[in-house]
């Protein structure tokens, strides 16, 4: 991610023109144009404060022990998930946390 790209959105950036064409350090990685359309297709149905989603992420808390969890909404305007620990069958925390762009790049 470039300096001035730190403040866009994170959606907007994965849709920008040409996204196809970037390299990533791990080119099996690497973002086709039919990923960018189904991408786009998906925005059209939902909201982009709660865009939905289902990832497996890591997250930490205060004290940096780390856990799994699940991330089911996505808001582009605060950069923040709705996430459960573990998921939603037994969470033992159900909150927001923020993306940190700096592990994006």
């Amino acid at each position: 991610m470039y300096a001035d790209e730190k403040d866009k959105s994170l959606v907007a950036l994965c849709v920008k023109d040409k996204i196809e064409d970037e390299k990533c350090v791990v080119s099996q990685y690497r973002t086709t144009t039919e990923q960018k359309k189904i991408f786009l297709k998906h925005l059209t149905t939902c909201n982009k404060q709660k865009i939905p989603i289902e990832w497996v992420i890591d997250i930490a808390d205060e004290s940096n022990g780390w856990f799994y969890a699940t991330a089911y909404h996505y808001n582009d305007q605060t950069q923040m998930l709705h996430v459960m620990v573990p998921d939603k069958e037994n969470p033992t925390f159900d909150g927001k946390v923020t993306v940190r762009t700096s592990l994006l790049e």
